[in-house]
């Protein structure tokens, strides 16, 4: 929970028998995370479990992106870890990571996301917006890290969702699998909706993208920097999903739905945290 030794109270505690019963334990854990040091938790799980840890050393095109400097990115990071933290210490539940009415910015963050600057310097809480009530799913840091430096990337968004949020990590793809092409999405390059059905025919690959591609397609009104988008090059966004199942997702709010309750989700959460606090996979 410090990301470091027990300090004398917890040692005291143990050496008492007070942290063999599970209310000896709560009431220390409680102790711990209203403790300043507790945030050594957030700041350093909280990138790897959402893979936004390289967010800082992201690149994306300056000339289709200008502003995104190493400041925004540091103020991405810090969104993410200080909302976290909040749901954490305010004792919220797991499902307020997928939405719980506020965000944190500052002045850049917030002229970055279209919204009105916070009073005062540095982070704020502020209320989100309405088109980006779902938490964790639409912040720039994750929409950003699973991007390419020109566009989206559906597969990488898709494979986000299962490997962080869902619990089941598709297989790496087979040797020698072809990549898109670096002009899809541009007239004459083809639409990423038609270049990826063209992809899931292949039946090496169908049995993962099919849910894969479904799940990165929701994210479609998010472009690359993580900013709201109604159209792209080659027409309007469309940000439907299509499950194996027949079931279609329309946009992160439906994604949100879909995860809220869902017990993978409360999973994978724990698999990750257990796998930080040791240090190594946990079977």
């Amino acid at each position: 929970l410090w990301c470091s030794v027990p300090d004398e109270a917890l040692a005291a505690a143990a050496d008492k028998g007070l942290l063999d019963t599970p209310e000896g334990r709560r009431s220390q854990v409680a102790r711990m995370l209203d403790d300043p040091r507790a945030s050594r938790l957030t700041e350093r799980f909280v990138p790897q479990w959402l893979a936004s840890d390289a967010v800082e050393e992201r690149a994306p095109d300056p000339r289709r992106f200008q502003g995104v400097d190493a400041a925004l990115l540091g103020s991405m990071r810090a969104e993410s870890v200080l909302f976290v933290d909040t749901v954490l210490r305010e004792r919220r539940p797991v499902s307020s990571l997928l939405g719980a009415g506020f965000t944190f910015a500052d002045a850049r963050l917030a002229s970055h996301y279209g919204i009105p600057a916070p009073a005062g310097g540095g982070m704020r809480r502020v209320p989100a917006p309405p088109d980006r009530a779902a938490g964790i799913l639409t912040h720039a840091s994750v929409l950003l890290c699973t991007s390419n430096p020109t566009r989206t990337s559906p597969v990488k968004r898709g494979r986000w969702v299962l490997e962080s949020l869902l619990d089941a990590p598709p297989p790496p793809p087979p040797p020698g699998t072809a990549q898109l092409p670096a002009n899809v999405g541009t007239p004459g390059g083809g639409s990423m909706r038609e270049l990826l059905a063209a992809h899931r025919a292949d039946a090496a690959c169908a049995a993962c993208h099919r849910r894969m591609d479904a799940l990165g397609f929701v994210f479609e009104s998010w472009d690359p920097v993580g900013r709201r988008r109604d159209r792209l090059a080659d027409g309007p966004v469309d940000d439907r999903g299509e499950l194996p199942d027949g079931r279609v997702l329309a946009g992160t709010a439906a994604l949100r739905a879909e995860l809220r309750g869902n017990p993978a989700f409360t999973r994978i959460l724990l698999r990750h945290q257990t796998t930080f606090a040791f240090g190594r996979e946990c079977t």
